[in-house]
C-alpha cells in the first residue's frame, strides 16, 4: 500500500511538474515608435488632397507611408500622369535631411495614394513597399506584382516587395499594429502604433475626419466604384470591429483632410448609424510636427 501511495505522490509530481513547465503565454504585443520619432506630412495640392507621411526615428530611419503625387488627366477616367511635383519636394526633404528611407507603406492600392512611388523607387531602390496582397495585381497581368490601379498610371509603377496581413509588423525598431479593413478597397489595411505614450492610426481611406457631401455627411473613403471593388457595408463593418474598438484618444492620421480622433469619430460616424452631425464638431489638436508646404 505504501508503496502505492508513493507510486500515486511521484505520478502526480510529474504531472504538475510537467504543468509547471508549459509553454508561457505570449507576451502582449504593444506597437510602438522608438522615443524622438517625428511624423511628417505632405499634402498634395491637387483635387485628391492626399496625405503622405513620413515617419522619422531619432536616427534618421524613416518610413513613408501612402507617397502621394499629383496627378494629370491624360485620358478621362482611363490614364493619369504624376506631375512629379510632390514627388520632388519628399525626395528633397529626404536628402536635405539625410534621412535613410527603409520601407514604404501603403494602406491601400488607389492611385491617388501611388503617384510618387516610381520615383522615389526608382531614386531609393534599398526601401521595400509593403502592402496587403489583395490589391496587389495578380500573376499573368502584364503589371502582376505592381500595385492595383498601376494599369491607369501612366508607365506602371514598382513591384511590391513584400505583402502583409494583419497581425503584428515589426520594421527595425518601429513597429505596428496591421488592421485589415477592406470595403473602400479590397486590400485596405490600416497602421495602428504608439507614438510619444500616445495611440495613433495611419488609417488610409478607412477612416477620415468627418466631411460632407451635398446634404450628408462620410467619416470613411468612397465604396461605389466602377470595378466593383467597394462595398459599404462591409467598410462600416471594419470601422466599427477594428477601429473604434481603439481607446478613444486615438489619433487618426488619415489619408485625406484633417487629423482626427477615434473618440470625435464615433459621436456621429455613419458607420454607427448616428443622426446628422453638426459642421462645427471641436477639430483635435494639430498633432503632426511639421507640415510640409
Amino acid at each position: 500500500m505504501t508503496s502505492l501511495l508513493r507510486s500515486l505522490a511521484l505520478l502526480l509530481i510529474l504531472i504538475f511538474g510537467i504543468a509547471g513547465f508549459a509553454a508561457p503565454e505570449k507576451p502582449k504585443f504593444d506597437p510602438t515608435l522608438p522615443a524622438k520619432t517625428q511624423i511628417f506630412r505632405i499634402v498634395t495640392t491637387d483635387y485628391f488632397e492626399e496625405n503622405c507621411y513620413l515617419i522619422v526615428g531619432p536616427t534618421g530611419k524613416t518610413i513613408i507611408v501612402d507617397p502621394g503625387d499629383e496627378l494629370k488627366i491624360i485620358e478621362l477616367d482611363s490614364i493619369f500622369r504624376p506631375t512629379g511635383n510632390v514627388a520632388e519636394r519628399i525626395y528633397k526633404f529626404i536628402t536635405d535631411n539625410k534621412l535613410d528611407v527603409q520601407y514604404i507603406l501603403i494602406t491601400h492600392g488607389h492611385l491617388d495614394h501611388l503617384g510618387s512611388l516610381k520615383y522615389l523607387r526608382d531614386r531609393i531602390p534599398g526601401a521595400q513597399v509593403l502592402m496587403h496582397a489583395a490589391d496587389v495585381r495578380k500573376p499573368g497581368d502584364p503589371l502582376a506584382g505592381q500595385p492595383k490601379d498601376a494599369n491607369i498610371i501612366e508607365g506602371g509603377l514598382v513591384k511590391v516587395d513584400r505583402t502583409i496581413d494583419e497581425g503584428p509588423l515589426t520594421l527595425g525598431d518601429m513597429s505596428f499594429q496591421v488592421l485589415f479593413t477592406p470595403g473602400h478597397g479590397v486590400g485596405s489595411i490600416c497602421f495602428f502604433t504608439h507614438w510619444n505614450g500616445k495611440p495613433v492610426l495611419f488609417s488610409g481611406d478607412t477612416l477620415l475626419h468627418y466631411y460632407k457631401v451635398g446634404d450628408d455627411y462620410y467619416d470613411t473613403g468612397r465604396w461605389n466604384f466602377k470595378d466593383g471593388t467597394g462595398n459599404m457595408e462591409l467598410l462600416y463593418r471594419m470601422v466599427r470591429e477594428k477601429l473604434f474598438i481603439l481607446p478613444n484618444d486615438t489619433l487618426v492620421f488619415p489619408g485625406h483632410y484633417d487629423d482626427t480622433t477615434i473618440g470625435l469619430e464615433k459621436l456621429y460616424s455613419p458607420a454607427l448609424a448616428k443622426p446628422e452631425r453638426p459642421v462645427d464638431l471641436p477639430k483635435p489638436d494639430e498633432p503632426i510636427d511639421h507640415i510640409l508646404n
